[in-house]
């Protein structure tokens, strides 16, 4: 996606992972870093069976702690995942959530009450998958949080808020692309009616509630997910 000059941001990529390596070093912040060979991370690969994305490459290189299990990255179901992190109540509530995702998950490290994970979906134009976010402090979402894993990086500039990068203009459009892309036009979806969870579409509330009533239609066999769907629907 084309955007103007005024609204590019400085970096992607392996540009932007170069730029916050070189400020870690120099800052002296967190324990020493653990790379992975290189002949290791040449070796790794996505669920497409492609090369994982250079930035991960490049941040591997650098540190690979809490994301490479002996030399491998764990792609995952979401399902999986949800349960691995928090428990299979919890999985099976955002099962049906989980349908709108891409393809298989790699948590990230990082949240709480929540998590960041990759999703391999399609690739955009600077060979990123899109990152995700769920939190389970209130009602059931799962937001589009960075459009790649350099830009899920830049939170070490500073603390953010799962979805604050929406706010950032510079960022919008390359979160616009992976919406579009890989979470059906999708910034949050949830189960629930009211702020601040809502579910939230790049091009509006009705196109929001298109998505919601048709995931919900499609599942309406999974108990627990109906339940949340007649909430969002006031059924």
């Amino acid at each position: 996606m084309t955007t103007s000059s005024s609204k590019r941001v400085a970096a992607r990529g392996v540009a932007l992972v170069d730029e916050l390596v070189t400020e870690l070093l120099a800052s002296r912040r967190g324990n020493a870093p653990a790379p992975l060979a290189a002949e290791t991370i040449s070796g790794l690969r996505a669920p497409d069976g492609e090369p994982i994305p250079a930035s991960l490459a490049a941040w591997l290189a650098f540190d690979a702690r809490e994301l490479a299990d002996h030399g491998e990255l764990r792609w995952q179901p979401f399902v999986e995942l949800v349960r691995e992190r928090f428990d299979p109540e919890t999985a099976a509530i955002y099962a049906e959530l989980g349908t709108l995702l891409p393809g298989p998950c790699l948590r990230l490290p990082g949240g709480a009450a929540g998590c960041h994970f990759l999703s391999a979906g399609t690739r955009d134009a600077f060979g990123e998958f899109p990152v995700f976010a769920i939190a389970t402090d209130r009602l059931p979402w799962i937001g589009l949080a960075y459009p790649g894993f350099d830009a899920y990086l830049s939170r070490f500039r500073k603390t953010q808020d799962y979805l604050d990068l929406w706010k950032l203009k510079t960022w919008v459009p390359h979160l616009e692309a992976q919406a579009r892309a890989n979470f059906r036009g999708m910034r949050r979806a949830s189960y629930g009616k009211l702020p601040p969870v809502l579910s939230e579409h790049v091009d509006g509330d009705a196109a929001a509630a298109a998505v919601m009533v048709a995931m919900s239609k499609a599942g309406e066999d999974n108990a627990v997910a109906w339940h949340f769907a007649r909430i969002m629907r006031g059924g």
